[in-house]
C-alpha cells in the first residue's frame, strides 16, 4: 500500500491529492510495523504507572530539547550556506 501510494504521488498533480497519498503511506507503513506494540504501562507497573510512564517519555522527549544544542554546534553562523548540502 506504501509503495503505491508513493508510486502514485509522481502521477498526481493536485497537491491535496499528493498530501493524502502521503499520508495513507505513513498511516500503512507505521500500522504495519506498530500495530498493537503500545505499552501498557498500567499492566506492567501497576501504582506506579504514571510514574513510569512519565520517566519514558522524558527520556523519549529529551530530543527536542538536546538537538538543538547539537546543531548550534556544528552550524557556525546560522546562515542559509550551513543549511546546503551542496
Amino acid at each position: 500500500m506504501a509503495a503505491a501510494s508513493f508510486a502514485l504521488i509522481t502521477h498526481v498533480g493536485d497537491y491535496r491529492a499528493q498530501i493524502a497519498l502521503v499520508s495513507l503511506a505513513v498511516l500503512s507503513v507505521k500500522g504495519t510495523f506498530a500495530m498493537g506494540f503500545m505499552v501498557a504501562y498500567s499492566e506492567m507497573a501497576g501504582p506506579y504507572a504514571g510514574f513510569a510512564y512519565g520517566i519514558s517519555n522524558s527520556i523519549a522527549q529529551s530530543s527536542g530539547f538536546i538537538i538543538p544544542y547539537v546543531v548550534a554546534y556544528f552550524v557556525s553562523t546560522g546562515v542559509r550556506i550551513d543549511f546546503s548540502m551542496t
